[in-house]
């Protein structure tokens, strides 16, 4: 359980900070302002902010297997809960800015990203 705990939050990690760059670029060519939770989050990730936290629930893990602590397996699934929340909501937060072009829910295109009406071209 501690090797998954300590996967989870590495791989939430890498999953934010990739999001974060990929829709960092993707609103600078669009230009405008961004809303406070989307700017967090990538400054968030600009700072590391994310592998800061997975390498101190990956220290806390290693030292309660070390110690033998009887929290060990509480404390390995609050940390993965956590980190799936984290990175729950930091995608929400990423998300937040395509909200302000009137998409909430956007409906799963037909045939291909390329045909969809969210991409700007009708579905023929």
């Amino acid at each position: 359980m501690p090797l998954l705990t300590a996967a989870a939050l590495w791989v939430a990690a890498f999953g934010w900070v990739t999001l974060a760059r990929l829709w960092a670029s993707v609103y600078q060519e669009m230009g405008g302002d961004l809303p406070v939770p989307a700017m967090l989050v990538i400054d968030a990730a600009r700072w590391h902010v994310p592998w800061g936290v997975a390498l101190l629930g990956t220290l806390l893990v290693v030292v309660l297997l070390a110690r033998r602590s009887a929290r060990l397996h509480s404390a390995c699934a609050l940390l993965a809960a956590i980190g799936l929340i984290v990175f729950a909501l930091a995608t929400v937060g990423l998300a937040l800015p395509i909200s302000k072009c009137g998409v909430i829910w956007p409906d799963w295109p037909e045939a291909g990203c390329v045909s969809s009406p969210a991409m700007g071209r009708p579905i023929s």
